[in-house]
């Protein structure tokens, strides 16, 4: 998985399970 993408979908308030 991207390290970018998670980062943003952490910051946007989507659970870490969703940030494939």
């Amino acid at each position: 998985f991207s390290v970018r993408s998670w980062l943003r979908r952490a910051r946007a308030g989507d659970s870490e399970e969703n940030a494939v």
